[in-house]
């Protein structure tokens, strides 16, 4: 099998046998890394911008040796590697946002019905002319009106499970703060990430 848009990431400094970690598969990561990289740094300045700081604790997709997007995406078209880098970076920012609030639901409320509108807007092909909006919608609606350029199928494929996403998180009566144990936690994530 060809490979043109990766290469063999080398040797780890991480023990890739640890409980069969990736089963003797060697890890590839993408030849235009910082591709990723950069639209990882741009989603981090746009949220500074909007928000004032990163969230506590924020690492984000960026490594000192290679980008998550573009390892666990390898393969990816160059053309969409910055795009995926920045929408990456922004669901982390509002993952660890949501963690690091007290209840999710706060911290999504502000935001989750111009998200809707958002989602809306890309779908309908349109723009944000007479739209009022939050500016994360806006951000929104910006890299989905970039994904829809690129490839319009996949990238309504991508805000219709974001739709689902965020109608899940308003009908959500629990925040996940109170899982007994780490069992009870994973079942909130997977129903909070997994959202079908």
């Amino acid at each position: 099998m060809e490979y043109p848009n990766s290469r063999l990431a080398g040797p780890s400094p991480y023990d890739i046998t640890v409980g069969n970690l990736c089963c003797g598969i060697p890890v590839r990561v993408h030849r235009n890394a910082e591709l990723a990289d950069r639209g990882a740094l741009r989603a981090q300045k746009t949220w500074q911008n909007l928000f004032g700081s990163l969230p506590a604790g924020f690492s984000g997709t960026m490594s000192p040796r290679h980008n998550f997007v573009a390892t666990c995406l390898p393969e990816t078209l160059p053309d969409r590697l910055e795009i995926l880098g920045y929408t990456m970076e922004i669901v982390n920012l509002v993952d660890d946002m949501i963690d690091e609030s007290r209840s999710p639901m706060a911290a999504l409320a502000p935001h989750m019905a111009d998200l809707l509108q958002a989602y809306s807007v890309v779908m309908a092909g349109g723009d944000m002319d007479g739209v009022s909006c939050s500016p994360l919608a806006k951000v929104v609606i910006d890299f989905g009106k970039a994904m829809v350029a690129i490839d319009p199928v996949r990238a309504k494929e991508v805000f219709r499970w974001g739709k689902k996403w965020a109608r899940l998180m308003l009908s959500r009566s629990g925040d996940g703060k109170d899982c007994r144990d780490f069992d009870e936690y994973l079942e909130y994530r997977r129903v909070d990430v997994c959202a079908q």
